[in-house]
């Protein structure tokens, strides 16, 4: 049964229930000498905490400050984010094989159970989810709150990095690599299209796509200074809409219901008279766009799979000073 059966989330308290049948496995890099997978499926809590600028000593610090007990820090910027160009933004999509490999070298296996644990915006858990899933990864979930609606419900947490769990946020490197194709068939491999610059101006050309930016609507409209910094440009895509990642989550932090997140949906998607399959998902670097992608799934109206994501998003686009940007409120919001 597809991630749990809980349709890409998990919340702490059906974890914790998880947890009473399929014990987390505590070190997972025990397994990395292994060239068969395990016999059974194990639960591997992986913390992806990372920031807007892919910082991972902060992340380490955040993660030693508190975590679930026996989830294990996974680098984000090793596992799921590309080289970085210069001009393809700053957490560029990476290849399917550059995932699978670090994966199996943090010691996991296709048939592991994996559930991504963030800081609490639940961004970070749905870019390494969706990355994971096209490398073969299925049974996966992103739990609901992060670690930050663990805390506020009083479950237990861990803190500090014991020396296994130095070991296993450094990965196992060279764990049988030359066998990570051979053990995933392509049949496997699901996940969201990944649009590169070229084919995401083709389609705005063509009138094909819509894209959907995820930023706070601050930063869509251009108003948040920081952005000339982080990205060289403030503002978005001229003719793109705004639906903030955040609005995903309810004032508790939990995923919002599918039928209220299929009314948020249909109502923005109605005023700017775009089809759901028209969509591109975007953001500021190609990682809160990825809670569109999982909450559009839960609303029921595309599939996770057959979503579209534009990997560099606006942090690709603004380093390119002869593409257009917009800002402030569109005089009229859909197809350019």
């Amino acid at each position: 049964m597809r991630d749990f059966g809980h349709g890409f989330f998990i919340s702490p308290e059906a974890l914790v229930e998880v947890s009473k049948a399929l014990a987390p496995s505590a070190a997972f890099q025990d397994e990395c000498a292994a060239t068969a997978q395990p016999r059974a499926p194990r639960l591997c809590l992986l913390d992806v905490r990372s920031t807007l600028t892919g910082d991972r000593a902060e992340a380490e610090r955040d993660y030693a400050a508190g975590h679930l007990p026996q989830a294990r820090l996974l680098d984000f910027e090793r596992c799921f984010t590309g080289p970085r160009t210069g001009v393809n933004g700053r957490h560029p999509w990476p290849e399917v094989e550059s995932v699978r490999s670090a994966l199996f070298s943090a010691g996991l296996r296709p048939r592991d159970r994996l559930v991504f644990i963030d800081g609490g915006a639940m961004n970070f858990a749905a870019r390494a989810l969706l990355c994971a899933r096209s490398a073969g990864f299925l049974d996966c979930a992103v739990l609901e709150g992060g670690f930050a609606l663990w805390r506020e419900l009083g479950l237990p947490a861990a803190t500090g990095v014991s020396a296994s769990e130095g070991a296993a946020i450094a990965g196992c490197e060279g764990a049988a690599a030359e066998n990570v194709s051979a053990a995933m068939p392509e049949s496997q491999q699901k996940g969201p299209r990944v649009l590169g610059l070229q084919e995401v101006l083709e389609g705005l050309e063509q009138k094909r796509i819509v894209i959907l930016d995820a930023r706070p609507r601050k930063r869509w409209l251009g108003e948040e200074p920081s952005d000339i910094a982080l990205d060289g440009a403030a503002g978005h895509i001229p003719g793109s809409l705004n639906r903030p990642a955040a609005d995903n989550a309810d004032a508790f932090g939990r995923i919002k219901s599918p039928e209220r997140l299929r009314l948020d949906f249909e109502t923005l998607l109605s005023t700017a008279r775009a089809a759901p399959e028209s969509l591109v998902h975007a953001c500021g670097s190609g990682v809160a766009a990825c809670l569109n992608v999982l909450a559009m799934d839960r609303a029921g109206l595309v599939d996770a799979d057959r979503a579209m994501v534009y990997g560099g998003s606006w942090s690709e686009w603004a380093r390119h000073p002869a593409l257009p940007v917009e800002k402030g409120e569109p005089r009229r919001q859909g197809l350019l």
